[in-house]
């Protein structure tokens, strides 16, 4: 058979046009310049600090990291890096002291933001005085005796629901007061939240008709995936990649849990089993979801040429986000196991697909289709056409 060729990355940066990187040998870039239309990507866990230019914070990720991709302009990337940890340590850049979102808030806190959110719920439901006070009260006496509250269900789903209305980098927070919230804190295993999992995913997916849905568990679950569906992703003898890159660390966790996939049946589109930890003090389990709780979508193009090509290389992806990394803080109560269900817009999961970091399938549609994206004047109109198509 003739060997499977080598994919490899150029020596500039894809977002500044004339940067080299730094560091790179001559005989390396003559390698790469000989390769120029081939792509690979070499993975590498390491950490890296980002600085978010508004307000002058950095955060510290740790994620799979092209070894080849050194860092633009002092850590920070001018394009934009996608699915950073919801739970990340983040330090603030003035003082460099680091956040511990485990740390317990104090009741002052507690009880400041308690009243701050009541008193928005109160105005916006159009409770009675009477209800108001009272409530104020009951809040205030267990805040003294406890150091917390407890959250009715009412108040739990217009939180979530306010949650997404302040979220401002979703553009579809637009239908916030159409999220429909699940409260199942009284959930005290790890069975019972996999049922309540699968419970949401029928829900949310209503038979097709994809509905904004949150699922509120108690405060000391999680769930170890950035969602419920995410494809597997198996280091290969070469050192490539086989699925999705984004999900490596998730597959070893899996891998060493006891889940498994032999060899010789393991895909780029194998899903990965839900593994949920309803307390951190007892291990977590892992289960597969049934086969009817998958729902996939195979991608298709209108027009002749790139249908053939993208239906060429099985392009699909999930029928729905749930994303499970997200935490909420709601009249200060952090609430850090709430997965969310909203739909996905056509460049969420363009980028999925051919972002270099993740399936990166830009080269094997240009290769198919004749494109040159490496060395053409008009190369990288041709990727950007790629990502549009």
């Amino acid at each position: 058979m003739p060997e499977t060729p080598i994919l490899r990355n150029g020596e500039t940066c894809p977002f500044i046009h004339n940067q080299t990187f730094q560091g790179t040998n001559d005989s390396t870039l003559t390698a790469l310049r000989h390769d120029a239309n081939r792509l690979i990507w070499t993975p590498e866990k390491r950490s890296i600090e980002l600085r978010n230019y508004q307000t002058n914070q950095s955060i510290e990720v740790t994620g799979p990291v092209p070894s080849i991709y050194q860092d633009c302009r002092h850590h920070v990337c001018t394009s934009t890096k996608m699915a950073l940890s919801a739970h990340a340590c983040e330090n603030k850049s003035s003082n460099s002291q680091k956040t511990d979102d485990l740390e317990s808030d104090s009741s002052d806190y507690i009880r400041k933001e308690a009243y701050d959110f009541l008193a928005i719920y109160h105005t916006d439901k159009g409770t009675s005085g009477d209800d108001y006070d009272k409530r104020l009260d009951e809040v205030d006496l267990e805040i003294q005796h406890t150091g917390t509250y407890t959250h009715t269900t009412a108040e739990i789903e217009y939180g979530c629901q306010l949650a997404w209305r302040n979220s401002a980098r979703c553009i579809n927070r637009l239908y916030w007061n159409t999220l429909k919230v699940i409260d199942r804190r009284n959930v005290k295993t790890n069975d019972g939240m996999f049922t309540e999992i699968c419970d949401h995913l029928r829900m949310a997916y209503n038979n097709g008709t994809l509905q904004a849905t949150t699922l509120v568990m108690n405060k000391t679950s999680r769930l170890w995936s950035t969602q419920y569906l995410r494809y597997a992703s198996y280091e290969q003898a070469d050192g490539s990649i086989l699925g999705d890159p984004a999900n490596r660390e998730l597959t070893k966790a899996a891998i060493e849990f006891g889940w498994s996939k032999r060899e010789d049946e393991r895909t780029q589109w194998d899903l990965l089993p839900i593994i949920v930890q309803c307390n951190p003090n007892e291990p977590p389990s892992w289960y597969e979801l049934p086969q009817d709780l998958r729902p996939t979508i195979f991608l298709s193009h209108p027009d002749q040429k790139y249908d053939t090509t993208i239906k060429s290389l099985g392009l699909r992806w999930i029928a729905q986000p749930f994303v499970s990394d997200k935490a909420i803080e709601i009249g200060g109560i952090v609430y850090r196991c709430v997965p969310f269900s909203g739909w996905f817009m056509q460049t969420e999961v363009g980028r999925d697909l051919c972002d270099i970091q993740r399936y990166n399938v830009i080269p094997k549609l240009a290769a198919l289709l004749n494109l040159d994206i490496t060395a053409a004047a008009n190369s990288q109109l041709n990727v950007d056409r790629l990502y549009v198509e």
